[in-house]
């Protein structure tokens, strides 16, 4: 939890360097790159590592925590992310996209193919990208064409954060 409100924060800073007008302290400048170079070296382990597999709530964290940083060094997906930027990061979407899709939570297997996709991976140059991609197809299909009407298990209607996350 700790480290996901940081990198919220980072993202935060990122996206507060863009209004006009506001000047930031040098210190909340550099926040995002501090925190890049520290997770660097964050372990984040597999789901295969965690009894339940993808299904454990532990990797489920570790998991959202992992497509979130890939936002940091892309500036909210204002510029690509290379492979070289972190190895790491990048081997766990590619190990760990298929246990997150047969998981089935919509909003994670979304999130590892945006990462993806910020890797510059697309349905028609990528595998785990086109698999991904007609996996959330077809269950938008099955939610007669509209992500509002996809419901997962204890969901009973959307809510102001599905309203606009579940269609972007």
């Amino acid at each position: 939890d700790i480290f996901f409100d940081l990198v919220i924060w980072s993202l935060l800073f990122i996206e507060a360097e863009l209004v006009p007008g506001l000047i930031m302290p040098q210190e909340m400048k550099d926040f995002s790159a501090t925190l890049w170079s520290y997770l660097e070296t964050y372990p984040i382990k597999n789901a295969s590592a965690y009894e339940e597999g993808a299904d454990d709530d532990d990797f489920i964290e570790a998991a959202y925590l992992a497509t979130h940083i890939a936002y940091i060094p892309t500036r909210n997906h204002r510029f690509p992310i290379y492979v070289e930027d972190s190895p790491a990061l990048y081997l766990f979407h590619r190990e760990n996209l298929y246990p997150v899709m047969e998981m089935g939570e919509l909003d994670l297997i979304a999130e590892f193919v945006d990462s993806l996709r910020q890797y510059g991976c697309t349905a028609e140059n990528d595998l785990q990208v086109r698999d991904g991609t007609r996996y959330m197809l077809g269950l938008f299909d099955k939610a007669g064409g509209s992500w509002l009407n996809h419901l997962e298990e204890g969901e009973v209607g959307p809510d102001d954060y599905d309203l606009i996350h579940k269609a972007w």
